[in-house]
């Protein structure tokens, strides 16, 4: 699963923004013929940073924590616009306005907008590469498109209403995680953790010590939990098609084949599994 996702930091080249063509088929006046492609690299100083914040529409979003003694937060924006010629996928490519700012609270913010009125023609995809310190906040959404963190250290909030979602080696408080078309995978040593898809499977490992308080939820799709024995929580696990089975040590257990209640170490903390389709299975984390 996740853990043969590695955090090496892919060092990103700074590139001068440069554009480019590609011609796909397609029906004039539905999908584009032809994509321009640009891409710029965004510099913020390290120092007073407190946070990552980006957006997109239709694009994906990746994430590396930086070396510790790097002192230049970085993202890299991949931009591409389409149009029914070479002349109007470059025209809707420079109609494409990259939005960043630093605000009053130490917040990086970046997201994009056209200069003027959309039309039929202009299809857009903007996709990040961020690297940051591994200690900050990160908080992403996208409409279309994956997310992939890998070494965030910081609290983190990622949404996309279809692709999947993937964190590894999570080590921030809280983590959140949610699509409505796609599977979710994390391993985190956080203590809230808030999963959800409607459509897709959910995996977490639960690394490290402590309570852990929140909920894995998948509407269509089977929920597997791997723990840490040094974790601790009390579990309620439900599926209404499906069944339950849990490979740890369960203290006040009360067990049907649909639903499943106990304590897992001293009980502290709250673990809700739950999925309307699929099974669910809670087992012990093998590093």
């Amino acid at each position: 699963m996740l853990r043969k996702l590695t955090t090496n930091v892919m060092m990103l080249a700074l590139l001068l923004p440069a554009t480019g063509c590609i011609v796909f088929p397609g029906r004039h006046g539905a999908s584009p013929r032809v994509w321009a492609e640009g891409s710029e690299v965004l510099t913020f100083p390290r120092e007073g940073v407190s946070g990552v914040d980006v957006q997109t529409h239709n694009g994906s979003i990746h994430a590396d924590a930086l070396a510790d003694s790097e002192p230049m937060l970085r993202v890299r924006v991949n931009r591409r616009a389409g149009g029914a010629s070479q002349e109007e996928a470059e025209s809707n490519l420079a109609a494409m306005e990259i939005v960043s700012k630093r605000t009053a609270e130490g917040v990086v913010r970046v997201a994009w907008r056209w200069r003027d009125m959309r039309n039929s023609y202009r299809h857009a995809r903007v996709d990040y590469e961020v690297e940051m310190p591994p200690e900050l906040p990160f908080k992403g959404e996208t409409h279309n498109g994956s997310v992939l963190l890998r070494g965030v250290g910081g609290d983190v909030a990622v949404l996309t209403h279809n692709g999947g979602v993937a964190i590894a080696d999570h080590g921030g408080g809280r983590v959140s995680a949610r699509t409505h078309n796609g599977s979710v995978e994390v391993r985190t040593s956080a203590r809230d953790v808030d999963l959800e898809t409607h459509n897709g499977r959910v995996g977490v490992e639960l690394t490290g010590a402590g309570p852990v308080d929140g909920k894995v939820v998948s509407h269509n799709g089977r929920v597997r939990v791997e723990t840490a024995l040094e974790r601790t929580f009390r579990l309620s696990a439900s599926t209404d098609n499906g069944g339950v089975t849990v490979g740890v040590p369960l203290s006040k257990l009360e067990a049907r084949e649909s639903r499943v209640q106990g304590q897992f170490g001293d009980g502290e903390g709250m673990l809700l599994l739950r999925t309307h389709n699929g099974s669910i299975r809670v087992e012990a984390l093998t590093e």
